[in-house]
């Protein structure tokens, strides 16, 4: 590649690099604001509503050794589908695709 060819590529990617730049920055620059167009927002106090008390989930809190091991047995039980689940999904990712 002659001399020549060299200097005007590179004057071609200057150009398009200034280019961008400028593009980028006029893109991201803030509109200027029109203060005749501004006007004064009153603002009214908001009622302010305290948040719902949360409701205890349980109807009654029965905190025995018979209700412990009834929920740990739930919570195995769940727990056995999630890892049930759990291993059908890895099988179903080492599955042979039918060709």
């Amino acid at each position: 590649m002659s001399g020549g060819a060299k200097f005007i590529i590179a004057v071609v990617v200057l150009v398009l690099v200034l280019f961008g730049a400028w593009y980028w920055l006029k893109g991201n620059a803030a509109a200027p604001v029109d203060t005749t167009q501004i006007q004064a927002t009153t603002t009214q106090p908001v009622a302010q509503t305290p948040p719902p008390q949360q409701q205890n989930l349980l109807t009654s809190n029965d905190m025995s050794d018979a209700a412990l091991a009834s929920d740990m047995a739930a919570i195995d039980g769940q727990m056995g589908v999630a890892s049930q689940d759990s291993s059908q999904v890895d099988s179903s990712l080492n599955d042979k695709s039918a060709q």
